[in-house]
């Protein structure tokens, strides 16, 4: 008890710091200007005041990103952009889009956090609800949502309750960060949490600096990766006579 007493009193004893978060959007800026820009309201305004949030768009990023060549055409742009966010003195990186792009890759790069906005927000309505659903109109293209914002919250609307009485849906989370700022909007009309996308990657990421947490190590991460194959060849083995007498069954019934 004494040493935890102490280690208690060590850590709560911590003074908060002011940190630094550089979000990157993966849009392509109309006047070719990348920033950085600061942040200083909107989705600023749930962190703490000594918090300073930084933006920066990706010139050339492909609209929307939802398939793979999409994906793999901003991942570069976003790398590039992590990097220069880590060597600048930023505490984390908030990549922000739903799909993720790169996030894996930066994170086997860098040594500061890198947080993906599209797994911070499935993280938390899975934490609160048991049966999420991701929500985007159909009807209303992505390059759209700034001037059609209103048919598109009508038709998620439609949509979700119709899920929550079929399918139990019990939160939400919006398939594109640009309508995360109407999570307020409808979740009084619906009655589920929905999640405000990117100031739920800030609060993650804000979270996970101030404690001091840390990212594993590459080599950590990279020494793990034999033992987690040896461990999925392990269980498959074991599974080899069961797979093998219900394809047995299988091929009777058929017969």
């Amino acid at each position: 008890m004494i040493h935890q007493d102490r280690y208690i009193q060590r850590t709560s004893s911590r003074k908060v710091k002011g940190i630094s978060l550089l979000v990157i959007s993966p849009i392509d800026p109309a006047d070719g200007d990348e920033g950085p820009f600061p942040v200083t309201s909107g989705e600023r305004d749930i962190l703490l005041p000594t918090t300073q949030v930084d933006e920066m768009l990706c010139k050339g990023a492909p609209a929307p990103i939802s398939g793979a060549r999409s994906v793999q055409k901003v991942i570069p742009l976003i790398a590039k952009k992590a990097s220069w966010g880590e060597a600048n003195g930023y505490d984390a990186i908030i990549v922000n889009c739903m799909v993720d792009p790169g996030v894996r890759e930066v994170q086997r790069e860098l040594k500061i956090p890198v947080i993906g906005a599209g797994r911070a927000a499935t993280g938390l309505a899975t934490t609160l609800g048991d049966h999420p659903v991701r929500a985007f109109p159909n009807s209303v293209h992505v390059n759209e949502l700034a001037s059609k914002k209103e048919q598109a919250l009508e038709e998620i609307q439609a949509v979700t309750m119709q899920q929550i009485k079929t399918r139990g849906v019990d939160s939400v989370v919006f398939n594109c960060v640009y309508l995360g700022g109407a999570a307020g909007y409808l979740q009084e009309r619906i009655g589920v949490p929905v999640m405000p996308t990117t100031e739920v990657a800030l609060r993650t990421a804000e979270t996970i600096v101030l404690p001091g947490i840390s990212p594993a190590r590459p080599e950590v991460a990279a020494s793990r990766i034999p033992e987690f194959r040896q461990s999925i060849f392990r269980a498959r083995d074991k599974l080899r006579p069961l797979t093998g007498f219900l394809r047995q069954k299988l091929r009777m019934a058929r017969t």
